[in-house]
């Protein structure tokens, strides 16, 4: 069928010798490769697509395939096992089978340049998850890595979730990568760190299946039956037009300035980049390759010829809409990253501004808290000098006060030797009373006897003379006894009364030693309160240095990803549990199956609750620099927002 440039040059029919369809096919170099329903990897020559150069030994329903350039090609099958089968494109040999990055099948591939020489593959499967693999220099010895020839390997790179069912599509646009799932959401990532840019949810009312370039933005096709074009550019992606259906959309192929649109019917329809009709064929679509075909003449005076030449260009290479918006898309995220740095520039000169004002009212507190130190320990000088005085004073009132106990030890001795002597000198005076009394008795006699004797009348006055002498000096004697004795009671009255002066003295100096000891003791409790002052300024100044040693922007970038990574792990969680339900709606057993599905609620909301609670440490604790470095969006909607 020839129509407006459009013409059908060669028809396959598989029919007769076990023959099945093309499920899909890739064109390499000179060959292509093709897959058909029953499993079988065949490898056509590119001229003459019936020929069969060889059959590739495939034990499963090949589900896509693609062409990762270098200097080991490869083709990637992916098929309905687990597990990546890699080919050499040149001696077909099977190089690896790559495990471990998906838990289901692969559904699409993605191939891109990365950085440093080095090629990324994206991969989506029905595992609901994305992976990458970089193809890089390598020995393969590192954690993950398979070993290639020419010193090349494979290895692991990110994973990423959010896709609650099958990923059916993939397309990468300059630094973002778009996927299309069975779960009706187009998802926009960011291929240097894996971060989930932006999610269209209600993409189509049923899966999406295609994703390319075309028109003025991204052509998107689904399950309903329709095909949407969205905005590359902007803030947020819109669509702006939109075609329906009345069947599945499989397939979009950009061919110059058309688009291929097919379903499940035999008819392919030909849209132009507005999306109006402009052809419609009869045909089930696959594409296998785009040549564009030139024609150029030449004329010559030397040979006097006119010469038509026919140039064909083979697809492989990037199309002009896909670098234009690729182009677009690199100039808005650079647009967004200088006014991030802007952002970021004006953030960190406020914080200079505010670290030199908390830099001088800390100077100023601290040399605050320097001269109350120092008055401090002038203060502590003062009351250690007026305990030594109180020391001093109290030594000597102590030294005053056994003086004055020796003094009333003395005092007390001599009364006691003065009561002795006047025992003794009225024990004298008794015996002179005696003496007198026996003295009369003998004067009584001797008056009766003078009568008698009147001879011995002057002898015995001599004698009585001589006795009255004696009684006169012991009465003398016995006065003077008295007032000896007197005069040492009136004595020791005055030692009594001094000795209670100097109790009283020294009651009067131990009431002024403890008023200077409570003194003492108040001046003590005062420097120990500027003691306690200072070691709390010089705790709040270790806690102040503490907390900018804690403000370091490295530390909170740590932090930051080890948020990051667990709010992936939260995710991972996240496609378990809706894994867990898809599971259990396909259990025979009902009882079985609701408790499982009871249990996969549990596990999601649990997993929500969790992924909200670090969505709001991350929306209210980190900046907006610490967001843009973990790819986080600057105003998160997913956040509990109960964080206080």
């Amino acid at each position: 069928k020839k129509r407006e440039g459009i013409q059908c040059i060669k028809t396959i029919d598989f029919e007769g010798n076990g023959a099945q369809p093309v499920r899909c096919a890739l064109a390499v170099r000179n060959e292509v490769w093709t897959a058909d329903w029953s499993g079988r990897l065949l490898i056509r020559d590119r001229e003459q697509v019936d020929k069969v150069k060889v059959e590739l030994p495939s034990n499963a329903l090949v589900w896509c395939m693609t062409y990762v350039p270098g200097s080991t090609p490869m083709v990637w099958v992916g098929q309905e096992r687990a597990g990546i089968p890699v080919f050499h494109a040149s001696t077909r040999e099977l190089l690896c089978t790559l495990c471990g990055g998906h838990t289901g099948n692969v559904l699409a591939f993605c191939v891109a340049d990365g950085p440093s020489g080095r090629v990324d593959v994206w991969t989506a499967s029905n595992d609901f998850s994305i992976r990458c693999w970089h193809v890089e220099e390598g020995s393969g010895r590192s954690n993950g890595a398979v070993s290639l020839p020419n010193k090349m390997q494979i290895r692991r790179g990110n994973a990423l979730f959010w896709h609650s069912n099958g990923v059916r599509c993939l397309l990468r646009i300059g630094p973002t990568l778009w996927s299309g799932s069975d779960d009706k959401a187009i998802c926009l990532w960011r291929c240097t760190d894996g971060e989930r840019i932006e999610s269209v949810e209600e993409a189509h009312e049923a899966g999406v299946i295609c994703l390319v370039i075309a028109g003025r933005g991204v052509w998107s096709s689904g399950y309903d039956g329709r095909v949407k074009e969205w905005t590359i550019g902007g803030a947020a992606r819109e669509c702006t037009r939109e075609v329906r259906f009345d069947e599945p959309l499989r397939a979009l192929c950009p061919v110059g300035e058309h688009v291929w649109v097919c379903g499940q019917s035999r008819t392919i329809n030909v849209y132009s980049d507005d999306m109006e009709l402009v052809d419609t064929l009869e045909s089930s679509l696959i594409l296998v390759d785009r040549v564009e075909t030139r024609l150029l003449w030449s004329s010559s005076l030397a040979d006097r010829s006119l010469r038509v030449w026919r140039h064909l260009l083979r697809g492989g290479t990037a199309s002009v809409q896909e670098l234009a918006a690729a182009n677009k898309l690199y100039e808005e995220q650079q647009w967004s990253f200088d006014r991030k740095i802007q952002r970021a520039e004006e953030e960190a000169e406020t914080a200079k501004a505010e670290l030199a004002t908390a830099s001088v009212e800390f100077s100023a507190r601290l040399e605050d808290l320097f001269v109350r130190a120092a008055d401090a320990e002038r203060a502590r000088e003062i009351a250690e000098a007026g305990r030594t005085r109180a020391l001093e004073v109290e030594a000597a009132a102590r030294k005053a006060e056994e003086e004055l106990a020796q003094q009333v030890q003395d005092a007390v001795a001599a009364r006691r030797a003065a009561e002795e002597d006047a025992s003794l000198k009225s024990i004298a005076a008794a015996k002179a009373e005696a003496s007198a009394t026996q003295a009369a008795a003998a004067r009584e006699a001797a008056r009766k006897e003078a009568t008698e004797a009147r001879a011995e009348l002057t002898a015995e006055r001599a004698k009585s003379e001589e006795l009255r002498l004696e009684l006169d000096a012991a009465r003398a004697s016995s006065a003077e006894g008295e007032a000896t004795s007197q005069a040492l009671r009136e004595q020791l009255s005055e030692r009594r009364e001094a000795l209670a002066a100097t109790e009283a003295a020294l009651a009067a100096e131990r009431r002024a030693a403890q008023e200077l000891q409570a003194k003492i003791d108040e001046v003590a409790g005062q420097a120990a309160e500027l003691e306690k002052s200072r070691d709390e300024a010089m705790a709040r100044e270790k806690a102040m240095e503490m907390r900018y040693a804690e403000l370091d922007v490295f530390k909170l970038d740590v932090i930051a990803r080890e948020l990051k990574a667990i709010d992936r792990f939260i995710d991972h969680l996240r496609g378990e549990g809706k894994s867990l339900l898809e599971a259990a709606k396909k259990f025979s057993n009902y009882g079985d199956s609701n408790a499982a599905a009871k249990a996969a609620s549990s596990i999601s909301e649990t997993v929500a609750k969790m992924r909200g609670s670090v969505r709001d440490v991350i929306e209210r604790c980190l900046s907006e620099t610490q967001k843009f470095h973990i790819g986080m969006p600057m105003q998160d909607n997913r956040a509990a927002g109960v964080l206080k």
